[in-house]
């Protein structure tokens, strides 16, 4: 017992949703932004900027993973 009350170990879990799920929409208009932001960057006008490494090919990639899964959450 914690501080005299019944400590329930599934209710303090976190998981990849807690910080949406505590600050809500604004969260996830600010980080949709920002990775279409990342991806405008790597991938101006829709058009794979030239002269990417391999690294920036990734990071590309996960980007537009993300961005997926976000707009589906």
């Amino acid at each position: 017992m914690k501080h005299g009350k019944a400590y329930n170990k599934a209710s303090a879990t976190i998981d990849k949703d807690t910080l949406y799920k505590i600050l809500g929409p604004s969260y996830l208009g600010g980080k949709l932004a920002r990775i279409r932001n990342e991806i405008d960057r790597l991938r101006p006008g829709g058009q794979k900027k030239a002269g990417l490494d391999r690294a920036e090919e990734r990071a590309l990639e996960q980007l537009e993973e993300e961005l997926l899964d976000l707009e589906d959450f």
